[in-house]
């Protein structure tokens, strides 16, 4: 069993490219995560605004010794509604997000 080892994952500020699915519910980037870290998108909707969060959280088996390996991994989230006209924020600065498709 994976047990989280320090504080709860930390907020990061969403460096990469933010991609939109077709169905306009789908919301991608990436970020880097090393040895026993995973990332996570999470967000928030309003009729005006998504807000997402990009958060790493550490795991290691106890005993274990995590690699010292970075790979670059892509993480999503699914929208209630389609994006449409609404702004994509960042919850770690507060700054707008372009979103392609």
């Amino acid at each position: 069993m994976w047990e989280a080892c320090g504080s709860a994952p930390r907020a990061q500020p969403v460096t990469r490219a933010v991609h939109l699915g077709q169905d306009g519910r789908a919301v991608t980037t990436a970020l880097s995560v090393g040895g026993c870290q995973t990332g996570q998108l999470t967000g928030s909707e309003s009729g005006t605004t998504i807000t997402v969060r990009l958060s790493i959280r550490t795991r290691e088996k106890p005993g274990a010794v995590c690699t010292a390996d970075i790979r670059l991994e892509p993480v999503s989230l699914t929208l209630r509604s389609p994006l449409g006209n609404r702004k994509a924020i960042d919850a770690a600065t507060g700054r707008t997000l372009r979103v392609g498709v």
